[in-house]
């Protein structure tokens, strides 16, 4: 991609509880500072990350940019995998709670440094998870997996109050789910070996 070429930013408004948000004027003024072409269009919802993906990934754009976090990368992504073989270059901003996904692959320190990527790219191949569960749902994962206690730990962030306060969310999380979370059997396939797991509390 020359820096020249048009991209689109996807940007979910309300990542890191707006911190997306307050950075898209800063984001755009480097950007435009670095002489790299782009549009932005915001998110409405959960899900209209991956509906945009997915419509832009035939469009005339030379990549598509995620600016949130590893929800909003991760909608991206399944959008984009979701519109055939010949799919689209993919970037970041990392503008979440945890942004995992640029921390896990150490691509960038801080969110500056994604935008120098973005005027001057190095096209990188990355590993895609595709996931199945009992009922035939089927998606695509760039982190982790996660089913049993993970999972719980996400759920209750995204649904009780303590979300406001950011990473520290989880660490509460975790320890209340210590005394309230159920372990399960779990059957899990991985690349066709089968495993039988009694009163699991978590596999990722």
């Amino acid at each position: 991609m020359e820096p020249s070429q048009k991209v689109c930013i996807i940007v979910n408004p309300t990542a890191g509880h707006g911190k997306s948000r307050k950075m898209l004027p800063e984001v755009t003024g480097l950007l435009t500072g670095k002489g790299v072409k782009f549009d932005v269009i915001p998110t409405t919802g959960p899900g209209h990350a991956e509906f945009l993906a997915r419509e832009l990934s035939t469009s005339e754009y030379k990549a598509l940019v995620s600016m949130g976090g590893d929800g909003t990368l991760g909608e991206v992504v399944n959008g984009v995998m979701a519109s055939g073989p010949n799919r689209i270059a993919l970037a970041t901003i990392p503008a979440g709670t945890g942004n995992d996904f640029v921390g896990g692959n150490r691509l960038f320190s801080n969110w500056p440094e994604s935008i120098d990527a973005i005027a001057q790219p190095a096209i990188k191949q990355m590993d895609v998870m595709l996931v199945r569960d009992g009922t035939s749902r089927a998606r695509y994962a760039i982190n982790s997996i996660g089913v049993g206690f993970d999972a719980y730990v996400v759920k209750r962030v995204s649904e009780l109050k303590s979300k406001r306060l950011g990473s520290i969310s989880y660490a509460i999380e975790v320890i209340r789910g210590l005394f309230a979370f159920q372990p399960h059997d779990l059957q899990i396939v991985v690349d066709g070996l089968e495993m039988h797991v009694k009163q699991g509390w978590l596999c990722a």
